[in-house]
């Protein structure tokens, strides 16, 4: 940021450890975006929003190819669903160290910007709301986020 010479510019924050955090799934070819907040960040949660995300898009009817990372919580999560619904999901996951290419953190990383950056905060239940608000402008088809989050 600029600021005048002299002059460090100060952004308030909490002293408090708080945190929450979010599973996300976008459609790179509509800009549909499916959000669920869990803590911890861990195996059995990755699991759980990976089968509310199934549920939601009626797994029976599509294939679903979700690219992921190579967050260790993300592999034992992904193998339990393949098996168990072999017709209907396959994770393709990104080479090591290359989590910048995996569509969801081009959204990521506009909601910081937007949502948060230099933002304080009294409670993490308005930046929960904050951030939610944010992404109910994607809950459906969304032309401007399917452009960011295409896959080239």
């Amino acid at each position: 940021m600029w600021a005048p010479k002299g002059q460090q510019p100060q952004v308030l924050s909490a002293p408090t450890n708080q945190k929450i955090g979010y599973f996300g799934a976008v459609n790179s070819s509509t800009g549909e975006l499916f959000t669920e907040t869990n803590h911890p960040f861990n195996g059995e949660t990755f699991e759980l929003f990976l089968t509310n995300f199934l549920a939601a898009k009626g797994r029976d009817e599509i294939k679903i190819v979700m690219v992921l990372d190579n967050a260790s919580w993300h592999k034992q999560a992904v193998k339990n669903l393949e098996a168990q619904f072999p017709n209907s999901f396959k994770a393709l996951f990104l080479p090591p160290y290359s989590p910048d290419l995996n569509p969801i953190e081009r959204l990521w990383r506009l909601t910081r910007r937007c949502c948060t950056h230099n933002k304080y905060f009294d409670c993490l239940e308005i930046l929960k709301n904050v951030v939610e608000a944010f992404f109910s402008k994607f809950a459906g088809a969304n032309e401007i986020l399917a452009r960011l989050c295409a896959i080239s």
